[in-house]
């Protein structure tokens, strides 16, 4: 005889009154939430808004696209109805909500806002009108911020070509629903959370600003633009302070500061450009060299990690050069020409866009240096040819005007700037940490017990 523990295995009773069509699927896949909050579908709160107009040839009709991820909606272009290729579209109004078919497993879903009252979207686009006696506008949105809204959604997905969530599923979905006053305040927590992660991102955002004008105060930076230098007639310089070379007046961006101004190449121990081992060689590639190219150099002082790697047998057969530890990194070419970094690899390569700069440490600080030309690419650029890509070479890379104050006060501005970056990174984590705990907390209010 079967254990009836044993049979259960096998069988699921469902009573006939839950059944809603035929569909093993739209059952036994539908959520099964926790919470001590009371669930409802979904079609308690909402109710289908259908309102399709055939296009006119000669009216024009704003567009609105949804985003993914929970992030909204979008005004698109706006359209002559004989430039449209749909028959018809359906207009939304303010505080519906809408959803993408095609797009509900990545949270394409949102709240029609007023600036997009009256826009039109496709048949892709269903609209629904929200019972506000029920349900807080921006608790719904919070909602479907979750992803495991979205995770129940791709397990449902029907169509061959094209697979698409309909209104019928949608509406069928199980949310908790807390009294009104409770979805207020809970959105007023989550949301309290976010102005405040917001607040660190605009403080962080404010330092981080803040650098390029503490280096110009303290260098006492200047810039003399074309148009001024052609008004003058007459200009006496300070030969020891200012000038290295004759032709410095040529320049189309000539800096003063209050330190003497030297060349790179005056403070440069070795200077080369990185190449590229040809790519059909696969012994080339996937060492444990790293291997760097401008995409691996950003707002990062120390470089300690690059996408692509090559093998030493790369450098031993000479299609790749090797760099090493504290190699001051330029990109010398492309859309990022300008970009920066320093190597902390003990040895490392790179690609031909990347010049690898050994400087003289006796003369500058390395931090100083990078802060520098991190916070004045239209300096250190200036120079750069005007083709289709963006090139210096490494005369013109040698050329690069730098003030160089005392070591010591080259130190002093570093550290400062080290501790404003400190200070960034810092309100940034917990502008991120605010943002998780907002959804967190959220999720954990309402679905569980």
């Amino acid at each position: 005889m079967i254990d009836i523990k044993e049979k259960y295995q096998f069988l699921r009773f469902v009573e006939f009154t839950k059944f809603e069509r035929w569909d093993y699927n739209s059952f036994f896949n539908k959520n099964s939430i926790k919470s001590k909050y009371d669930i409802v579908e979904l079609k308690n709160v909402l109710s289908i808004s259908k309102k399709y107009e055939l296009l006119e040839s000669e009216k024009e009709y704003k567009l609105l696209g949804i985003k993914s991820y929970g992030n909204g909606c979008f005004s698109r272009e706006e359209k002559l109805g004989k430039n449209i290729k749909a028959k018809q579209l359906n207009k939304v109004n303010t505080d519906q909500f809408i959803y993408s078919r095609l797009g509900a497993n990545i949270g394409g879903f949102g709240i029609i806002e007023s600036k997009h009252n009256n826009f039109y979207v496709s048949n892709e686009f269903p609209a629904f009108n929200i019972d506000k006696t029920k349900i807080n506008l921006y608790f719904l949105n919070k909602l479907f911020s979750i992803s495991y809204y979205w995770d129940l959604i791709s397990n449902n997905l029907t169509g061959s070509a094209l697979k698409r969530y309909n209104e019928q599923k949608l509406l069928s979905l199980q949310i908790p629903l807390p009294p009104l006053t409770t979805q207020q305040e809970l959105v007023k927590i989550y949301q309290d959370k976010i102005n405040d992660a917001e607040n660190k991102e605009k403080q962080a955002d404010e330092l981080e600003e803040s650098i390029d004008q503490y280096l110009i105060d303290q260098l006492g930076i200047e810039k003399t633009k074309e148009k001024e230098r052609q008004k003058e007639f007459i200009r006496f310089v300070d030969f020891v302070k200012l000038l290295d070379r004759w032709d410095i007046w040529n320049k189309k961006i000539l800096i003063k500061s209050k330190y003497k101004i030297v060349f790179f190449e005056s403070i440069i121990d070795s200077i080369q450009t990185g190449t590229t081992p040809p790519t059909d060689i696969k012994d080339y590639f996937n060492g444990d060299i790293y291997f760097y190219s401008p995409s691996d150099l950003g707002n990062k002082k120390n470089l300690f990690s690059a996408e692509r790697t090559i093998t030493k047998k790369a450098i031993k057969s000479g299609v790749a050069r090797v760099f090493k530890k504290n190699t001051f990194m330029f990109v010398g070419t492309g859309s990022s020409i300008g970009k920066v970094g320093i190597v902390k690899n003990d040895y490392c390569s790179s690609n031909q866009q990347i010049t690898a700069i050994e400087i003289k440490k006796d003369f500058i600080n390395l931090d100083y240096l990078y802060y520098y030309f991190n916070s004045f690419k239209h300096i250190t650029t200036a120079e750069h040819t005007k083709s289709t890509i963006p090139y210096l070479n490494q005369d013109k890379i040698r050329k690069i005007e730098i003030p160089l104050p005392p070591l010591e006060i080259q130190e002093k501005i570093s550290n400062h700037i080290n501790d404003i970056k400190e200070k960034i990174k810092s309100l940034r984590l917990e502008a991120e940490k605010l943002r998780n705990n907002a959804k967190i907390d959220f999720e954990n209010e309402v679905f569980s017990k």
